[in-house]
């Protein structure tokens, strides 16, 4: 088996960095309809950057006394850009004084995207065997590069609320949420179509001092 201990064989070592961040910038409109009904509409456009390193070395067997490590390692660098726009649409009814309803419907849009990847690992035998190591960077190293996937997942996101206003400081409200299946290409995983829950309770204790509590069920899809 595989071990941490630097001195004992078919030791696995990894380090594991990732920068995954999300711009989102864009205008919002809402407009009353009626006494009761309100409607809104925004356009996020979005940036995602994702860059990540990932070091591997799997030592077989330590150095000995005039000896050398046989070992395997593996470094990759991966940078993916992601361009796109999220139109959301949202509504709001007022059933009675005390009970608010709503309902939202979006969906991310891929517009441009771009990555690049390389990875160095030790070189090998045909038997997949690591070589012992020389020196020379053109025969310890073999250097290749790849596209990655860099489109981000586009299910189709529905969901449906509800609050209801026991007062004028507690409130109490819940949502459910549907994410419809993405298989599209160019995909790094395809997503399963998923299903949220959330309910949650406020309490103004006073005007400048509120009480939340709640519940998520975070389902991946």
């Amino acid at each position: 088996g595989l071990h941490t201990d630097p001195s004992a064989s078919n030791t696995f070592k990894r380090k594991y960095f990732r920068q995954n961040t999300t711009y989102q910038i864009g205008p919002a409109y809402a407009r009353q309809l009626g006494d009761r009904a309100s409607i809104g509409f925004s356009l996020l456009g979005f940036m995602r950057l994702d860059n990540s390193i990932d070091n591997q070395t799997t030592t077989y067997n330590p150095a000995t006394a005039g000896g050398a490590s046989a070992y395997y390692y593996q470094n990759t660098y991966q940078k993916e850009n992601t361009f796109g726009v999220t139109p959301k649409l949202g509504i709001q009814y007022m059933a009675t004084p005390m009970l608010s309803l709503g309902a939202t419907l979006a969906k991310n849009l891929n517009i441009g995207n771009s990555g690049s990847g390389r990875t160095v690992h030790s070189a090998a035998d045909a038997a997949g065997n690591p070589i012992p190591q020389t020196g020379d960077n053109a025969t310890d190293n073999v250097t290749e590069t790849f596209t990655p996937y860099s489109k981000i997942p586009a299910p189709i996101e529905m969901s449906l609320g509800a609050a209801y206003f026991f007062s004028k400081s507690f409130l109490i409200s819940g949502d459910l949420s549907y994410d419809t299946a993405d298989s599209s290409s160019g995909l790094e995983f395809h997503t399963a179509a998923t299903t949220n829950g959330a309910v949650g309770l406020e309490w103004f204790v006073n005007e400048g001092f509120a009480i939340r509590n709640g519940y998520f069920s975070n389902r991946a899809n």
